[in-house]
C-alpha cells in the first residue's frame, strides 16, 4: 500500500504536476460517503477544473459509466488531466486506463459509512422510506460491502461477491499509490499533498451529514447487524487502518505542524466562502419572493460562488423548498420571514 509514500514515487511529481499529460494519470476510486467530494475540491484547487476528469457513478448509472470510460479510452478525452475521479470500481478503471495509471482511494469505518449512506440516500429521499434493516437485507451494493466491491478488481461488482474478494481487495490496496482514512482526514490530506509534491492546499467541506444519529447512538443490535452485512468491509478497513498507522509512524517532525496548518487554512477558507455565499444570496434574493432552484444554482456558479457554500447557506436561510404547479423545484421566503 501507499507505494508513493513508503518507497518513493514511481514518477516525478514536478513533471507530473507542471506538464499536463506528461506523467501518469492518478485515478481516484471514490467510494461513496468517504469524503471523496471534499478531496476532489482540493484537487480542483490544485489543478483547476480542467485538470480533474469525471468518470461518473457506476452504482447509479453502470451502463453510462462504462460508456464514458470506454469513450475516454478511445478518444483520449482525459489526456492532459492530472486526476480522474469517479464512483467507479478499481476493476473497471484498470481494464480501461493506461498501465502506468496510479490509483488512490479513501476508506471510512464501515458502520459509519453505511449509516451516512442510508440517511442521505434512502431514509429521506423516498416517499415510503425502507427501514435500515430492510435496506441491509435487500443487499443493495451501497449497503453491503461497498468498499470491497470497489477494490476487489471485479469491473462490475453488483451481485454476490466471489470467495476471496476481500483478499484481492487487500492486495490491490497494497499496490495503490495512496490510501487515506476518512476518520484521519487532515493527516490523510497532508500525506496526499506531500506525495504529489503540492504545497498545503485548503479544502472545502462537502456533503457534511446532519440530523442523523451518530454510530455511538445506535442500539448495539443495529451496529451488529450493519457489521454482519459488511463483514468484508470491516476486515478491509482494519487492514487499511493498520497500514495507515505504519505510514504515520515514519512521518517527520514537521508533519504534525503541517496538519495543524492545513486545519487552519481550511477553516479560514470555509469561513470566507460561506460569508461570500451569504452576501451573494442576500443580494440575489432582495425584493423577490420565489426563485427556481436551477436558476439560483446557475446564477451562483456564474458568480463564482461554490455550490457547497451555497448549500450550507441555503440550509440555514429562512427559505422553504417547494414544488410549484409545473413540478419545478423552487425556493420561497418562509412565512415567518419579514
Amino acid at each position: 500500500m501507499w507505494q508513493g509514500i513508503r518507497v518513493g514515487l514511481a514518477f516525478s511529481p514536478s513533471a507530473y504536476l507542471k506538464r499536463p499529460g506528461a506523467g501518469p494519470v492518478l485515478a481516484f476510486v471514490h467510494i461513496p460517503k468517504t469524503a471523496g467530494a471534499t478531496v476532489t475540491s482540493m484537487f480542483v484547487g490544485a489543478y483547476t477544473e480542467a485538470g480533474v476528469g469525471g468518470a461518473g457513478n457506476f452504482f447509479r448509472y453502470p451502463k453510462e459509466t462504462r460508456a464514458t470510460i470506454a469513450r475516454a479510452r478511445w478518444t483520449g478525452h482525459w489526456r492532459g488531466t492530472q486526476v480522474v475521479v469517479g464512483h467507479v470500481p478499481y476493476g473497471l478503471f484498470a481494464n480501461n486506463l493506461a498501465r502506468d495509471t496510479r490509483y488512490m482511494t479513501f476508506l471510512r469505518e464501515p458502520v459509519d459509512r453505511v449509516l451516512s449512506h442510508y440517511h442521505r440516500h434512502i431514509a429521506r429521499r423516498s416517499l415510503s422510506p425502507m427501514s435500515l434493516e430492510e435496506a441491509l437485507k435487500r443487499r443493495m451494493p451501497e449497503m453491503n460491502n461497498l468498499a470491497t466491491r470497489c477494490l476487489c478488481g471485479d469491473p462490475s461488482p453488483l451481485g454476490d461477491l466471489p470467495p476471496g474478494a476481500v483478499q484481492e481487495a487487500k492486495a490491490n490496496l497494497s499496490a495503490f499509490a495512496f490510501v487515506g482514512i476518512q476518520e484521519r482526514f487532515d493527516e490523510s490530506v497532508v500525506l496526499l499533498q506531500r506525495m504529489l509534491g503540492l504545497d498545503l492546499i485548503p479544502y472545502f467541506n462537502r456533503h457534511v451529514s446532519t440530523g442523523r444519529p451518530a454510530v455511538d447512538d445506535l442500539p448495539d443490535e443495529k451496529r451488529r447487524l450493519i457489521r454482519a452485512y459488511n463483514r468484508l468491509d470491516v476486515e478491509l478497513y482494519d487492514f487499511a487502518l493498520e497500514r495507515f498507522g505504519e505510514v504515520m509512524a515514519v512521518t517527520d517532525e514537521r508533519f504534525a505542524l503541517d496538519v495543524e496548518r492545513m486545519r487552519a487554512l481550511s477553516r479560514d477558507a470555509n469561513e470566507k466562502e460561506i460569508q461570500k455565499a451569504s452576501e451573494w444570496l442576500d443580494r440575489e434574493l432582495a425584493g423577490e419572493t420565489t426563485w427556481p432552484r436551477a436558476t439560483l444554482y446557475a446564477a451562483a456558479t456564474a458568480a463564482g460562488v461554490p455550490e457547497p457554500a451555497l448549500k450550507h447557506v441555503l440550509a440555514r436561510a429562512s427559505l422553504e423548498k417547494v414544488t410549484d404547479k409545473d413540478g419545478q423545484k423552487v425556493f420561497r421566503r418562509s412565512r415567518a420571514s419579514p
